[in-house]
């Protein structure tokens, strides 16, 4: 079996450096440079890099790090994790290539052991429990199906002891172990105990639980399952989240990011706008997700009534169009950013042209901008689905100027314009589009 041999070897002393190095055994890596990253800003610039010699060897020359949570990357090979503790000596690390296989074993690391062995069964244990514990506040069941819920209940708790049994037996003081306990609900308070005590430690404020995505799994779970029946008191937990993180310049941009990127998941763009209101204001660039910045902006300046940019766009017969030039033509348009490539654009094209078919005698026309790299894809694509609205493509993906001009961070993404080219709709999915054109048509 062919397979590549990766050792890192991670040495830190008392004063809290350490050095990264390490081999390619059996050298078949294209890779000639390897970047690492710090967890609290992946979308940010390398924390160091190197290059890796024709042996395979590579070292790092950075020798402070802040603990927490690590990422490496070369041109080739997956994004690797690992946990910089200075408490440890050193971090061997093995990894093993078969084909597109990759397998990531520490040989040294207990701090790594206990991360790739336990973190994401004990996070997923524990956001179990408290779903099952807000089912048991808020949700009526009838007497078999609560039986079936106490049955579970007990399986996952005693999951969950018998798993943190063993962390805190082989891995008690790790930065896994002690972000872990951060996570397990109190099980024998209420409700309202749980609630008033859940950001009691203040751990969302602690640079190192930020430096790992405990903070993002605490923030969801407080989201998801305190917020009242139904969350009624999401717009109260929001505050609490962001007026606690507040105390902390590093906690509060890490926690506008996930409070927005929760917020968006849900479509919950009211929200976001107050957010973007009462905490944020023109300082967008402190979301430090570049997607979720980009589309964020994309809502707060092509906002309902702004007109939009103009530009000129090739059509499949390759002539250059002006899209204000086609706007004009009709009473209303849905400008619609698409892909062929794209399994959610084209499960919802059927009611799309439904609604084409429906109302273009009234004065309904789409214009579809295709996000394609392929040219005959795109066409191929625009006969078969029997597209006869207008078709426009710089056939340059994710590098075309309007996804730029127009905040396009997903497909498909819709506007709704009126014939003077203002924004009259922005719906966010099909069902929303149906229903904003059917009221137009009124």
């Amino acid at each position: 079996m062919k397979y590549i041999i990766f050792v890192i070897i991670i040495l830190c002393s008392n004063s809290y450096t350490q050095h990264f190095h390490g081999t390619f055994s059996e050298y078949r890596h294209p890779d000639t440079m390897l970047y690492l990253y710090d967890f609290i800003d992946l979308a940010g610039n390398a924390v160091d890099s190197c290059r890796v010699d024709k042996q395979g060897k590579f070292s790092f020359t950075v020798r402070e790090y802040n603990p927490g949570l690590y990422q490496m990357r070369g041109t080739s090979i997956p994004p690797l994790y690992f946990i910089l503790n200075p408490a440890e000596d050193e971090v061997e690390a093995k990894i093993l290539k078969d084909g597109n296989k990759v397998e990531l074993f520490f040989i040294q690391s207990k701090e790594n052991q206990a991360y790739h062995e336990y973190f994401q069964d004990l996070v997923k244990t524990c956001s179990d429990l408290e779903q099952m514990l807000y089912l048991q506040k808020f949700h009526d069941s009838d007497p078999a199906t609560k039986i079936r819920n106490q049955t579970v209940f007990a399986n996952t708790k005693r999951h969950l002891q018998e798993r943190l049994s063993y962390l805190e037996s082989d891995f008690q003081g790790t930065i896994t172990h002690n972000a872990i306990m951060e996570l397990i609900p109190n099980m024998d308070e209420s409700y309202n105990i749980r609630l008033d005590n859940y950001f009691k430690s203040k751990s969302i404020l602690d640079a190192t639980y930020l430096r790992t995505p405990i903070v993002y799994h605490k923030l969801t779970n407080y989201l998801e399952f305190y917020s009242g029946a139904n969350k009624v008191d999401l717009d109260f937990s929001l505050d609490d989240i962001l007026l606690l993180a507040s105390e902390g310049e590093l906690s509060y941009i890490k926690c506008v990011t996930i409070v927005l990127g929760y917020l968006e998941r849900r479509n919950d763009w009211k929200r976001i706008e107050y957010i973007v209101k009462e905490y944020i204001g023109d300082e967008l660039d402190i979301i430090d997700n570049p997607q979720l910045r980009r589309s964020i902006e994309g809502r707060s300046k092509l906002t309902m009534g702004v007109t939009v940019p103009d530009m000129f766009i090739p059509n499949q017969h390759n002539e250059g169009v002006s899209l204000h030039t086609l706007i004009k033509k009709s009473e209303v348009t849905l400008l619609m950013f698409w892909s062929s490539v794209c399994s959610h654009c084209k499960a919802g094209l059927p009611k799309i042209i439904e609604l084409y078919d429906n109302y273009r005698s009234s004065g309904f026309n789409v214009v579809a901008i295709s996000l394609d790299k392929d040219g005959s894809a795109w066409k191929d694509a625009i006969k078969d689905w029997n597209m006869e609205w207008d078709n426009l493509s710089e056939l340059k993906g994710w590098s075309s100027e309007s996804t730029d001009l127009y905040f396009i961070t997903t497909t498909p993404s819709f506007y709704l314009l009126s014939n003077n080219q203002k924004i009259i709709g922005r719906p966010i999915n099909v069902g929303q589009l149906s229903y904003q054109v059917a009221k137009l048509f009124r």
